[in-house]
C-alpha cells in the first residue's frame, strides 16, 4: 500500500491538522510554563540572598566588622562556597575579604555578571544584593546555574514529550486513514462485481454502524431494488 494512498486520506489529513495545533499550542504552554518555573526559581533564590543578607547585617550590627569578618570567612571555607559569592569591600573599594575586588555599580537586589567584579576569579550571572554597612559594603550572591539546568531539562523534557505526542497523533491517522481506504476498496470491489453482471454482490456491513455502514447499507437497499 502507497504511502501517498494513506498521506491523502481525509483521517490523516485531519491528524495532521490536530497534530500542528496541538504543536502549536503546546510549544506556547511550554514556553509560559518554562518562564514562570524559571522566574519561580530565580525568586526563591533572590528571597534566600536577602535572608542570607539580612542575616550579615545582624552580625555586623551585633558584633561589628571583626564579627562579619569571621562569618563570612566561615562561608567562604564551606564546600558550596564556589556556587555563592559573599564579599566585604571598604569604603576605597579594597577587598577585606571574599573575591568580590571592585565595587559593584548598584545596590539592592540585582541579577548580575560578576566576572568584572571578580577580577575573573568567578563567572557566571549571579543573583546579587549589594548593601551598605555604614563605610563597608557588603555584597552577597548565589549562583543561577541550577536555575539554568533546570530550564535545560524542563525544555528538554517538554519537546521530547511534545514530540512523541505529535508523533502518536500522525500514527493514528495513518492507522484511520489504511482502514478507510480498506473499506473503500472492499466497497469498490463489490461495484466492480455489480458492473460485471453480478447483481447478488452487496457491499461488505461492519458492526461499527459508522458512515461506511450507512452508506453501504443504503447502497445495498439500491441494489437489492435493481436485482
Amino acid at each position: 500500500m502507497r504511502l501517498i494512498n494513506l498521506t491523502s486520506g481525509l483521517p490523516f489529513k485531519a491528524a495532521w491538522r490536530a497534530a500542528l495545533l496541538f504543536l502549536l499550542l503546546s510549544i506556547a504552554a511550554g514556553a509560559v510554563l518554562i518562564d514562570a518555573v524559571e522566574n519561580t526559581l530565580i525568586d526563591e533564590l533572590q528571597a534566600q540572598v536577602d535572608v542570607e543578607t539580612a542575616l550579615f547585617s545582624e552580625i555586623y550590627r551585633e558584633r561589628g566588622r571583626s564579627g562579619l569578618l569571621e562569618a563570612l570567612q566561615f562561608i567562604a571555607d564551606t564546600p558550596e562556597a564556589p556556587k555563592n559569592l559573599s564579599g566585604l569591600l571598604a569604603a576605597n573599594g579594597l577587598s577585606l575579604i571574599g573575591p568580590v575586588s571592585r565595587l559593584p555599580e548598584f545596590v539592592g537586589t540585582k541579577r548580575h555578571e560578576v566576572t568584572y567584579m571578580t577580577a575573573g576569579k568567578m563567572s557566571g550571572v549571579y543573583i546579587l544584593n549589594v548593601r551598605k554597612l555604614d563605610e563597608s559594603t557588603l555584597v552577597v550572591g548565589h549562583s543561577d546555574r541550577n536555575v539554568l539546568l533546570a530550564k535545560k531539562r524542563l525544555t528538554i523534557w517538554m519537546l521530547s514529550f511534545i514530540g512523541w505526542i505529535t508523533l502518536m497523533i500522525l500514527a493514528i491517522g495513518l492507522w484511520a486513514s489504511r482502514a478507510s481506504l480498506h473499506r473503500l476498496d472492499t466497497m469498490e470491489a463489490a461495484l466492480r462485481q455489480v458492473g460485471d453482471g453480478d447483481l447478488s454482490a452487496r457491499l461488505p456491513l461492519y458492526k461499527d454502524n459508522d458512515q461506511f455502514d450507512r452508506v453501504s447499507h443504503r447502497v445495498n437497499q439500491n441494489l437489492d431494488h435493481l436485482e
